[in-house]
């Protein structure tokens, strides 16, 4: 194996190509590049090959090290160059120690998705409730809640149809859910570094966003409006210019007060007898309604 100097030619070259397109950007002009910069999280190892590089491209993502073998950097480099038309600093690939296989799998252990790299990094600060909604101007935005919701993987494909659908943000409620990990990077494939997370009280969140007239909509299985109907009201709620849709987990589905502080209650038919989609799907499909009830609006 070559020594670490073939791991700044490779990001040398990546810098070369990509100079026309962007601006680049050092730690000193842009903190969240800073490697020894003090931050209130604890860092994580985060694997993945769309995931890594999604986060190096991410001036707010604080990276420390990133670990990789030679044929990873290769496929990462040209994966940072699809990356560098639409994000605005590229990761710095000079930082990286080349790593045998066998040292990254001992650093995650039964983990066989690793994909033959590992950057360790902190967790992106999440904005409060509050500040971020003033930030959005856009005519139509949507957030999705979850209520119980634990299974990494699950929040992790939920933010890949967040990204998909164009959603604002993810909220969880503050002190019971997964903070953000290695599988929710891996299972999320890169949306982690698009879509925010917002920690915090649902129920006073769901009230907040009620104050300021967004439509709040709950999706439950014994609901008994369906939202795939057009000639019910959810037509209208669907449509809604500011919403939230909110969701439990399956089985658990949601909490007393989060559902009392929801305007509507809707379901997504489907299955026979007690069958329910599994809550990222019904993410996925509530999203896709949303959106074609807004195009048609």
């Amino acid at each position: 194996m070559r020594s670490k100097n073939h791991a700044q030619e490779f990001a040398q070259e990546f810098a070369q190509e990509s100079r026309s397109r962007i601006t680049l950007k050092n730690s000193s002009q842009n903190p969240s590049y800073n490697l020894h910069m003090s931050h209130k999280s604890p860092p994580y190892w985060m694997y993945g090959m769309h995931s890594v590089a999604a986060a190096l491209a991410n001036p707010r993502r604080t990276c420390a090290q990133l670990l990789v073998t030679e044929q990873a950097l290769e496929t990462l480099t040209a994966l940072l160059r699809q990356h560098a038309s639409t994000h605005p600093a590229q990761g710095r690939l000079a930082k990286a120690t080349l790593t045998p296989k066998r040292a990254i799998d001992k650093l995650h252990k039964a983990c066989t998705t690793h994909q033959s790299l590992s950057l360790k990094c902190h967790p992106l600060p999440p904005p409060p409730l509050s500040a971020f909604v003033e930030t959005l101007r856009a005519k139509t935005t949507t957030l999705v809640m979850l209520d119980r919701v634990q299974d990494p993987h699950n929040i992790g494909a939920i933010l890949r149809s967040a990204r998909f659908f164009k959603v604002q943000a993810l909220l969880l409620a503050k002190g019971h859910a997964p903070q953000e990990n290695a599988s929710i990077a891996k299972a999320a494939c890169g949306a982690l570094e698009d879509i925010p997370i917002l920690y915090t009280n649902l129920a006073q969140a769901l009230t907040t966003l009620g104050k300021k007239g967004w439509s709040r909509i709950a999706f439950d299985a014994h609901a008994q409006e369906n939202a795939q109907e057009d000639d019910k009201p959810q037509d209208d709620i669907l449509s809604a210019e500011h919403k939230v849709l909110v969701f439990g987990a399956e089985g658990k589905g949601l909490r007393r007060l989060v559902r009392q502080h929801c305007d509507h209650i809707t379901r997504i038919a489907g299955g026979d007898g007690d069958e329910s989609l599994n809550v990222s799907n019904a993410v996925a499909v509530a999203l896709a309604l949303a959106g074609e009830r807004q195009k048609n609006r």
